[in-house]
């Protein structure tokens, strides 16, 4: 047996050295501090409508980051208590980069499996089992590389379990333990917030109170839980605030969760670990689990019948009702598959305890054959495809977030470009070619996890202010760099032809749409000679901005709030170019010319607009974008828009007009290149009442 134990730990160095090796991508990478302060600031935990969307694992690593260079813990991210982001940080300052943080606390939770299998199996051999089978669970493999918080906290609780039946072990009078007990659980409810806290909070009195019948123990497992919530505030107090103040934040964070409008996803997480489907919170669709084993099913069978056996051997059973408590609480509350991660341990850990009670021989190959088939299961993780990287590329171009598109192509692609640089040049050519949407069409691969090279084939459309759609056919050439699959990058792939040396360049004439016009010869609908707004960012006056944007609904008669034009301003744009925010509806009077342009940083200039008058004998109806959907503008152009009810529905055809001009590419010395759109202008026909 001593044989197979030095085996085990064999396969354990070997597995843990093979997800070191396939994630030398993301390991040994360095930290860019203000492409993820960018990320964070452009992302939706601080412009709501943003689509720059910014997962839990990047926002705990931007925080912790922002928390380790003396940020107060309380002003981003608020309902998140700070522990898990302050250990992140700390990482990060130590490795270079955060990402060693999951692999560190997963081998704190192998350590602390081994022991609690020792202590309740007094079996080296079964104790190697136990830690083999997590640290090759597909769940548990996916965490090595994450900034997440799920793996934290089921460290704190393991920690936590064995200090309290180190407690029960000790003499009566021994106060350190359940005093270093509560320690662990404090830090286990300020790593997420302390929802599950009640459950191992009671067992662990329960237990304490069964086995010592001391008071004195309970309280001083109180006390080590309060200082444990309190240390991790020591930087918000140093920050000047008050206890009261922090109590404050404690009632926020409550109030923020109670008033969440999530719906529980009621047995969630038993269809996950029997069959490995769960209900997504948002969108209540069934899923399959990207990371769910084979094994699990059985893990749960063996926790239920171990109940019964457990009777008999007290850390076993406070161990079982505590894995039983919080997988019935996940029960009834929104869940997502990571939070099995809490349980895994504790699983494999009974699992064990379960297969103790057979022989020997027969229990290690059960147990290898559940070792085989998570490895099995988590060769994906290993061995990635490109569907999940070229998805988020083509996101990020879809969306002009460059600066994204950035990190996932190949270092020769980015030699010759910064990460500025080559959002900066992505950005004034959509600001060129005035490009409000970008479409990308494509069949999704099928490419061997094994391959190191592929292509896709994709057809981009290009929908421009003025002069409609233009469509790029082309191939995106990818390979596998450090385990990671890349972009082979090059801007001819954007548009054919485009380089650091060219730009593009747009000539419009503006067409007008037909006139709505009454039997008296009023018009009810007509084009007319209007203003389009723009708005330079890095000018507007931080003082006024709030009472423009109020302004600009105004004179837009709602048909844009001010959160939406503070969207469109500020979400991805460049600093020092005018960003077109709308074309006005109505004319101008001369007093509020001078109140716009005597805002810094707002451009009136000369466009066609649209004026729609109301009536009482018939519906004129109303025009919006056909080809773009505009959440944050008003950028009316005949070309674009069509009738969306009424007469300016109905007459569509008629009224519709059509802008002229040319899209082209050219070099330094503004020779043509590309022509890549070439339009006649045609002006609407009238419809006459």
């Amino acid at each position: 047996m001593k044989l197979f134990h030095l085996g085990s730990i064999a396969l354990l160095i070997s597995y843990l050295l093979l997800i070191v090796f396939s994630n030398r991508g993301l390991f040994f990478s360095t930290f860019d501090a203000v492409y993820w302060q960018d990320k964070y600031e452009h992302s939706q935990w601080k412009l709501p409508l943003s689509v720059r969307t910014l997962g839990d694992d990047g926002l705990y690593l931007y925080e912790g980051y922002r928390l380790m260079h003396g940020g107060d813990p309380t002003l981003l991210n608020a309902e998140v208590p700070p522990l898990g982001k302050y250990l992140i940080g700390i990482t990060n300052a130590l490795f270079g980069n955060p990402y060693w943080f999951g692999f560190i606390v997963n081998l704190g939770i192998l350590t602390c499996v081994f022991l609690l299998t020792k202590r309740l199996t007094a079996s080296t051999m079964f104790s190697s089992l136990a830690i083999l089978l997590l640290a090759t669970d597909p769940l548990f493999t996916n965490q090595y590389a994450l900034t997440m918080l799920d793996s934290l906290q089921a460290l704190f609780l393991l920690i936590y379990c064995l200090l309290i039946i180190k407690s029960t072990d000790q003499k009566k009078g021994i106060l350190l333990w359940p005093t270093l007990a509560g320690l662990s659980l404090g830090f286990f409810s300020e790593t997420k917030f302390p929802l599950l806290v009640p459950i191992p909070l009671l067992l662990g009195i329960w237990q304490l109170w069964r086995h010592t019948k001391s008071i004195t123990s309970i309280v001083m497992l109180g006390v080590g839980l309060i200082t444990g919530y309190l240390l991790p505030y020591i930087q918000y107090f140093l920050h000047g605030h008050s206890f009261l103040e922090w109590l404050k934040v404690q009632k926020w964070i409550v109030s923020f969760y109670l008033s969440s409008k999530i719906i529980p996803t009621y047995g969630s997480v038993l269809t996950n670990l029997t069959v490995g489907y769960y209900q997504n919170i948002f969108s209540r669709i069934w899923l399959i689990s990207p990371h769910w084993s084979p094994v699990w099913p059985v893990l749960l069978i063996t926790l239920l019948t171990g109940l019964f056996r457990a009777r008999k051997n007290t850390p076993t059973l406070f161990i079982t009702l505590l894995t039983l408590g919080i997988i019935g609480f996940y029960t009834i509350i929104p869940f997502w598959t990571r939070y099995i991660v809490l349980i895994l341990p504790f699983l494999y850990l009974l699992f064990i305890f379960a297969i103790q009670a057979i022989k020997p021989k027969i229990g290690i190959f059960i147990s290898m054959v559940f070792v085989t088939a998570n490895v099995l299961w988590s060769l994906p993780t290993f061995f990635p495809t490109p569907d999940g990287m070229f998805s988020l590329f083509t996101y990020s171009w879809k969306n002009n977030f460059f600066a994204d598109m950035y990190e996932d192509i190949t270092p020769e692609s980015k030699a010759n470009w910064s990460r500025i640089a080559f959002r900066e040049f992505g950005l004034n050519t959509v600001y060129d070619g005035e490009i409000e949407k970008v479409e990308i069409h494509y069949d999704a691969p099928t490419i061997s996890r094994f391959a190191t090279t592929a292509s896709v084939p994709i057809r981009v459309t290009y929908v421009t202010r003025h002069l409609g759609p233009f469509d790029v056919e082309t191939t995106i050439p990818l390979k596998k760099v450090n385990n990671r699959w890349t972009v082979v990058w090059d801007w001819s792939l954007y548009l054919p032809d485009l380089s650091e040396s060219t730009h593009l360049k747009t000539t419009v004439i503006e067409g007008k749409r037909g006139e709505i016009i009454m039997s008296d010869k009023g018009k009810l609908a007509n084009d007319f000679q209007s203003f389009l707004i723009s708005v330079t960012p890095k000018d507007i006056d931080p003082v006024n901005e709030s009472t423009l944007l109020l302004l600009f609904e105004e004179l837009f008669d709602r048909k844009v709030l001010s959160v939406y034009f503070h969207q469109r301003i500020y979400g991805n744009t460049l600093s020092i170019r005018p960003i077109p925010i709308g074309v006005l509806p109505r004319v101008l009077v001369p007093e509020e010319v001078k109140q716009l342009t005597g805002y810094s940083g707002v451009t009136l200039t000369p466009h066609i607009g649209r004026r729609i008058l109301y009536s009482d004998f018939i519906k004129v109806g109303n025009v919006g974008n056909a080809h773009v959907f505009e959440c944050c503008s008003w950028l009316y152009t005949t070309g674009l828009y069509d009738g969306t009810e009424g007469l300016e529905k109905d007459k569509n055809i008629l009224l519709k007009g059509e802008n002229g001009g040319t899209l082209i590419l050219k070099d330094e010395k503004d020779a043509t290149l590309h022509t890549f759109i070439q339009k006649t202008k045609k002006d609407g026909g009238n419809v006459q009442l």
